[in-house]
Formats: structure tokens, sequence, C-alpha cells
């Protein structure tokens, strides 16, 4: 009578150990994916690019997105200003929808700096725009994201700078 008792514990810890190998990468997936869509996006998404399904890169690091304090002796420029739209015209490739390039960016350093940095690095514009504003990413995890191959933070430091000077002299 031992013997049977025993030999059910063990069958029924066997069939509990394979029901747990089984349905484990079932639950673990859907606690991740229940924890993505949970996170509240850096920026706000209108309704309609919401239902795309945009695919997540490989390795995705989450970060929070810092915005830069503002300068207080220079005037903060929107990216929606034509001025700044006619200073990108040129950057960005011909027959570019600037409004459109320009729309969800509330900083013209950060549109500017973000042409530049797709022309400097030959990485589409689009795609630097949609890891940044949709996805979270800073400007130099999204040219990483591209081209690894690249010093990310260097090609951010450079675009930003030719940015920051062309603000600076719409602004002055």
């Amino acid at each position: 009578m031992k013997f049977i008792k025993a030999s059910m514990l063990v069958l029924a810890l066997g069939v509990a150990f394979g029901l747990g190998v089984w349905t484990g990468p079932y639950l673990t997936d859907s606690v991740l994916t229940a924890r993505t869509e949970a996170a509240t996006p850096a920026v706000q998404v209108d309704e309609e690019s919401a239902t795309e399904e945009a695919p997540q890169p490989a390795t995705r690091v989450t970060r929070a997105v810092v915005k830069p304090a503002p300068n207080p002796f220079l005037p903060m420029k929107s990216a929606s200003d034509p001025a700044v739209q006619k200073l990108v015209t040129p950057v960005l490739n011909p027959g570019t929808n600037v409004e459109m390039a320009a729309d969800g960016f509330n900083d013209a350093t950060l549109f500017v700096s973000t042409a530049y940095a797709a022309r400097n690095t030959g990485i589409p514009f689009v795609i630097l725009k949609h890891r940044m504003l949709k996805l979270g990413f800073t400007l130099s995890d999204a040219i990483r994201l591209s081209k690894p191959q690249l010093d990310a933070v260097v090609e951010m430091e450079r675009a930003r700078s030719k940015a920051r000077a062309a603000v600076q002299k719409l602004v002055s």
C-alpha cells in the first residue's frame, strides 16, 4: 500500500512538473506582453497610429525621456514654426512634407537635430522620428539601433551642435 501511494505521489509531481514546463513559456509571454502594454508612452500617440503594429527591436532598452531644461536666455522655438521648417527643408530629402515631418516634435532643436542626424548617418528621418516619438528612445539610441557600427553619441552631439547653432541664428 505504501508503494502505491508513493508511486502516485511521484506520478502527480511528474505531471505537475510537465504541466509547468508546458505552460511556462505561455504564461511568461503573457506577463511580458501585459507589462509592455501597460507602460505609458513618453509621447501622446494618435489613435490611427496606435492601431499599427510596429516591429519591436530585438533588445529594447527602456529609458526615461529627459527633456532638456529650457535655456532662459533663448526663447524656445516650436518645430511647427515656418522659419524652422524653412531651415530644415534643405536638410531633409527632396520632396519631404516638412509640416508632416515636424508633427509630433515640441522642440525645434530636437526636430532639427533629428534631421541633421538622419542626413549625416544615412538613416531615414522617418525611422529616427518613429523610434524617438513612438517608441521613446533617445536620438543616440535610435541611431545605435539602426547602425550599431557608428558611434551614436558622437553622431548625436554633432547633429545637436549644428541644430543649436541653426536655431540660435533664427532666434537672434
